[in-house]
């Protein structure tokens, strides 16, 4: 699997599980949620690179658009190319 897909992945499983820490947490704050992001995911390098900036887009949807966790993701997805080329 090419390095792009892999972070693909890696972005959309950590920005779930962020919004899965966020809404069991709600007091929880972003330091925190990318703390327990970066012991939960399991990709190196470039990857979690594009993870951890999943992660930040993710929080930033959901704190100033409050957007629902399904719109979120999905706006992940649609600007995944987007984001992986402001990590590399």
């Amino acid at each position: 699997m090419a390095d792009i897909e892999k972070a693909k992945i890696a972005m959309m499983i950590a920005a779930s599980k962020a919004l899965d820490y966020s809404k069991v947490n709600p007091k929880a704050e972003s330091e925190e949620i990318f703390q327990h992001i970066m012991k939960e995911i399991p990709a190196t390098g470039f990857a979690k690179a594009a993870a951890i900036a999943a992660v930040d887009k993710a929080l930033r949807y959901k704190e100033r658009e409050n957007l629902k966790e399904r719109e979120i993701l999905q706006r992940i997805m649609n600007e995944a190319d987007a984001i992986i080329s402001n990590v590399g």
